[in-house]
């Protein structure tokens, strides 16, 4: 079976990622906490603290608190002071995480079309794998949800209301643009090994917050339907 990875915080940033960030790569209203929350994205208290921000190594944390300083992002919380960026022990490879998990996914996105007006990939008694393969765009008129485990292959653009509860994992060549003119919101944790992200908030607010809960519905998800192949025959 396909084993239970948690994000190591309430957001991951590989040193590929962090390398293409401009100095907008973070503006507006943005909350990133590495407390611990429920699955509705309340403070449980329980004690649980991540990074806000975990990063591979000290030049890529350095960087990181260098762009929050000058974009007056005052809101990335958790452990190691404020701003919570902090150097992780990383010896996952999310690309190769990513690759099992799409497989045999539950939704696949690939086309601008299959964007609705209420788009659902997955709820919390349902949660659900779902693959975006491609240049997709959510807009203002439309909004999406889901919960479970949502990978990312391409250019994934935010611009409406956008709630996610659990893991979401970009990789490869990916770009997110989060251009939010509305809420969006991840319980859970997220992970960028893609290429780039950009954060910007013109009106409305963006939070990532860590949630143990979200990710171990998650994880429940993966323990009963998820498997690698580790051999065949014909």
């Amino acid at each position: 079976k396909i084993p239970f990875i948690p994000a190591p915080g309430a957001m991951y940033l590989t040193a590929s990622t962090i390398s293409s960030f401009k100095k907008t790569g973070i503006g507006g209203s943005v909350l990133i906490d590495g407390n611990n929350h429920d699955i509705n994205g309340n403070l449980t208290g329980d004690g649980i603290v991540t990074p806000g921000i975990a990063v591979d190594g000290n030049t890529q944390r350095d960087q990181v608190k260098d762009m929050i300083s000058k974009n007056a992002i005052d809101q990335v919380l958790g452990t190691g002071g404020n701003p919570s960026v902090v150097t992780i022990n990383n010896t996952t490879d999310w690309d190769a995480y990513a690759l099992q998990l799409v497989e045999n996914p539950d939704i696949i996105i690939d086309t601008q079309a299959k964007i609705q007006k209420l788009n659902n990939w997955g709820t919390v008694t349902d949660p659900k794998v779902t693959f975006v393969n491609g240049d997709i765009a959510i807009n203002n008129s439309e909004t999406a949800s889901g919960c479970g485990i949502l990978v990312v292959n391409g250019n994934l653009s935010i611009n409406g209301n956008f709630t996610y509860r659990g893991l979401i994992i970009a990789y490869k060549e990916t770009t997110i643009e989060i251009k939010l003119n509305g809420n969006g919101k991840i319980y859970g944790g997220l992970v960028v090994a893609g290429q780039k992200i950009v954060i910007e908030v013109a009106s409305g607010n963006f939070s990532a917050l860590y949630s143990l809960e979200a990710m171990n519905t998650m994880a429940s998800l993966l323990k009963t339907n998820r498997f690698q192949i580790v051999s065949w025959w014909e």
